[in-house]
């Protein structure tokens, strides 16, 4: 019982004045059904961060860590791992560093094999000297 699919051909004049009709309400429904990204991931330059954990007050009503996420619309496990990074951010963000920077030195994913991207990084140099 699969529906009949007719060409343009076939169909009756009522029909081809309603397809306009139906090629915008499909394109309205492929819209509605596009996937939809719920979260949007967003970095923050280490200033920011240090900006947005100085609002944070432990026991204060109103500027909790889950007050303090709201605000800003940060989840609030990023909010308590900034806090309890802090020292490190603070030393990161000392006059004559990088201010620019959202990520801590020593931060992202770590080599593979650190020989190996040693000898790559050694490869690129030599072939963009040439």
């Amino acid at each position: 019982d699969e529906p009949k699919i007719e060409s343009f051909s076939t169909m009756s004049s009522n029909d081809l004045q309603a397809a306009p009709v139906f090629e915008e309400s499909l394109r309205q429904l492929v819209k509605l059904k596009a996937p939809v990204s719920s979260t949007h991931r967003q970095s923050y330059v280490i200033s920011k961060k240090l900006s947005i954990i100085s609002e944070y007050s432990k026991g204060i009503s109103g500027s909790g860590i889950l007050a303090v996420s709201r605000k800003h619309g940060i989840s609030p496990g990023t909010v308590r791992g900034w806090i309890s990074k802090k020292a490190e951010l603070m030393e990161a963000a000392r006059p004559g560093r990088n201010t620019s920077r959202s990520r801590l030195v020593g931060g992202g994913r770590k080599p593979w094999n650190e020989l190996l991207e040693e000898e790559l990084r050694g490869w690129i140099q030599r072939k963009n000297a040439l």
